[in-house]
């Protein structure tokens, strides 16, 4: 059984800033499962995750977006432990749950994404 990995420290300073955001902290599953925060210093701060086919950013608030986050990641979690890729009962209950969206503007680029991947090669 594998753990979340932070991976953070993959990224250089320079790229964590990334839009309106900052990246805080991004976690690896089995290394194909992200669970990423931003921070903001004018909105809500910015969770995404990315499991199977399920991907999107939940929006929170300063003070809950790591108990949020964290919250998510044990979800996220114990569905691909039983189930491997998310069912569509889970992918239905966690986005009404977290209220995921796919949020355009984190993916106008695709270096972030590339860099992670890169990780990995």
């Amino acid at each position: 059984m594998s753990n979340w990995v932070n991976v953070t420290s993959a990224f250089s300073e320079d790229r964590r800033h990334f839009k309106h955001t900052y990246l805080e902290i991004c976690e690896l599953l089995d290394k194909i499962i992200e669970c990423s925060l931003f921070s903001s210093q004018d909105g809500p701060w910015e969770i995404y995750v990315n499991f199977g086919q399920m991907y999107g950013v939940s929006y929170a608030e300063a003070d809950q977006a790591e108990a949020r986050r964290k919250q998510m990641m044990a979800e996220i979690e114990e569905e691909h432990r039983k189930n491997g890729d998310p069912s569509p009962e889970f992918i239905n209950t966690f986005v009404r749950k977290y209220d995921l969206s796919i949020d355009n503007a984190l993916f106008d680029s695709d270096d972030l994404i590339d860099q992670l991947l890169d990780m990995f090669k």
